[in-house]
């Protein structure tokens, strides 16, 4: 794509550079360096638990070299600290193989023509629209050791071989096994965005190679290491880095799950540094706290205002499929394996479903599957949740609808601005010698800084300027995490786009905003959507902030559904049916729009 020189040009194209790119940069650079600022600066205090804001203030301005050598010192002998890092690499290095492995496999089956594709592919995709949340909630009940169909499927295998102990799995109650079960419920989560990014890849390998290969009489096998595997290398490389650097920040799973146990056995570095930071900042705020916020109203931090796409068609093949005919094994175990994971995608969300129905005593009684066989079915937790607590139902429902569409539509201005700018304009900073594709990387990656890094220094500036328990300040938050991804989708999209029709309507007088307003934008509708859809979904499934941020007014679903926890135990009957209401309208947004996060997958992971 051609670029306007940043040395010569227009007046009004000079002034137009600054325009589309600063609103990106400035949002970035106020609600990203603040937070590392601060988090440096207090690395030089000793400020003590308990401390208030104006405290930590006043520590911040006193830095003293030798503390700071025992602060470090200190962390570096944390033994707590050091089982965290363990964790966090666990996570990383086997939940990306893990996910990488499976989701190859899964796009090496869904790139095969077969009946049923399109809706097998929608039903591949719903796990990835769920909260983290929820699907943490869903996965705990398919592990619980009472509630969990696969304790008792065990427990039938132990049967059947004449065991005289039945087979235990300690899923959630011994460390190794606790730390594996986290791994799992994110890989089944984000398996998803591994088969459309590599799905996308398959798409774009011209039939023509394997063609000429199986005329040397190459078998599928050397087709697959010798042609697919290198081509998709690069793109299986962006896949990878995305999810391991996600996984980094891993925290919602385990505080459903496990809440960092037995012990500190689960733990990851987001989650030792949240509880950190939340015992530094209230003495009397233990881990419970955290995991079980307290009710509306509480006072939690003394000295702190704040109370508790279509298929890409490439080489105009029809979806990019490759269309050969296989043998009836090959047909059998394609359908095998389709039928294997759409139930392992399904059958989490019947139990979910149907759980929603049961009488307390049909799940505390051990599994039923089947309604009026196993269990009389009963509305009697929806009636509580829309009608008792309809009203906080619908506010925290409204809460999250206010918040992830006021981010959305800040996310999809700024986002098209910055990415038009870096596809049509070339940029220069001086002193730091950065042009387009340095700023491109630094915006980027701001996405990828872990959460617990900002959450402390937001609460302390949003309760400075009165942001705290707002919409506005949730939007804000939720926008500064968005807007890398919207930038990296957008700039792909308009370098598709060819400059002729806004060179034309510049000739004949139109200024180039009209040009970027009146043609581009309708042209590129679909990276829109695109950025739309995905902003919608991050901040409706965001839950460290909305947890930090608010008390009362703003407080959003994924936080009341953690919430719900009690004394009495985990009334999975009542949660089923609250999470249902949080994950069902991002879910069918994914399914009605499934082409166009497909898109912008392909859009960012193919040219980015």
């Amino acid at each position: 794509m051609q670029q306007a020189d940043y040395t010569g040009g227009t007046q009004e194209d000079r002034l137009m550079r600054r325009v589309f790119l600063s609103p990106a940069v400035i949002v970035l650079l106020l609600l990203s360096i603040f937070p590392l600022l601060w988090s440096l600066g207090m690395s030089f205090t000793d400020i003590q638990r308990g401390a208030t804001v104006t405290e930590a203030g006043a520590g911040f301005l006193g830095l003293d070299f030798n503390l700071t050598a025992r602060n470090y010192a200190r962390m570096v002998e944390d033994q707590r600290l050091h089982t965290a890092a363990l964790n966090t690499l666990f996570y990383v290095f086997v939940g990306v193989a893990v996910q990488y492995v499976i989701g190859f496999a899964l796009a090496l089956v869904l790139h095969q023509n077969f009946f049923g594709r399109n809706i097998v592919r929608v039903i591949f995709l719903m796990p990835m629209m769920m909260t983290p949340v929820a699907a943490a909630y869903t996965g705990r009940m398919m592990f619980d050791s009472s509630v969990s169909p696969l304790a008792q499927f065990l427990r039938t295998i132990s049967g059947w071989l004449s065991l005289e102990r039945p087979i235990v799995a300690p899923w959630l109650t011994d460390g190794d096994w606790a730390r594996f079960t986290v791994m799992l419920i994110d890989s089944w989560q984000w398996i998803p965005f591994m088969i459309l990014l590599l799905l996308a890849g398959l798409q774009a390998i011209p039939d023509e190679l394997y063609e000429a290969a199986r005329v040397d009489g190459a078998t599928s096998w050397q087709l697959f290491w010798r042609i697919t595997f290198p081509i998709l290398l690069p793109l299986s490389a962006t896949a990878v880095l995305i999810r391991g650097l996600e996984i980094f920040k891993i925290i919602d799973i385990i505080v459903v799950t496990t809440g960092g146990g037995p012990g500190s056995a689960t733990e990851s570095l987001t989650m030792y540094i949240f509880k950190t930071a939340l015992t530094f900042g209230n003495p009397r705020l233990c881990v419970g706290d955290f995991l079980y916020p307290a009710a509306p109203g509480d006072c939690l931090r003394p000295g702190l205002p704040v109370c508790r796409a279509s298929p890409v068609r490439a080489n105009g093949r029809a979806g990019g499929r490759i269309m050969t005919r296989r043998k009836w094994w090959q047909t059998l175990a394609l359908y095998a394996i389709v039928i294997f994971w759409c139930f392992i995608v399904l059958f989490p969300f019947y139990w979910l479903l149907t759980t929603s129905f049961k009488q307390q005593l049909a799940v505390s009684r051990g599994p039923k599957y089947i309604p009026f066989v196993d269990f009389q079915p009963t509305l009697d937790h929806w009636r509580y949740l829309f009608g008792e607590q309809g009203e906080t139902t619908i506010r925290h429902f409204r809460n999250s609808l206010i918040a992830a569409s006021g981010s959305m539509a800040l996310s999809v201005v700024i986002g098209s601005m910055a990415g038009y700018g870096l596809s049509r304009f070339r940029y220069y900073w001086k002193r730091l010698g950065w042009r387009n594709d340095n700023i491109a990387f630094w915006v980027i990656s701001q996405r990828f800084l872990p959460p617990a890094l900002f959450v402390v220094p937001f609460l302390m500036l949003y309760s400075a300027v009165g942001l705290v328990d707002t919409h506005f300040g949730l939007i804000i938050a939720y926008t500064m995490f968005n807007i890398p991804f919207a930038v990296w989708i957008m700039r792909d999209f308009f370098n598709n786009l060819p400059a002729d029709l806004e060179e034309s309507a510049l000739v004949d007088g139109a200024t180039r905003w009209q040009a970027f307003v009146r043609i581009v934008l309708p042209l590129s509708a679909p990276g829109l959507v695109s950025v739309a859809i995905f902003s919608f979904v991050f901040s409706w499934n965001e839950y460290l902030y909305a947890l930090m941020l608010t008390n009362f007014n703003a407080i959003t679903m994924p936080v009341l559904i953690v919430g719900q926890n009690n004394t009495r135990g985990i009334q999975w009957w009542f949660i089923s049916a609250l999470t249902l209401t949080a994950v069902v309208p991002v879910i069918l947004i994914g399914l009605f729009l499934e082409r166009y996060i497909t898109r912008g997958l392909i859009a960012g992971a193919l040219k980015g």
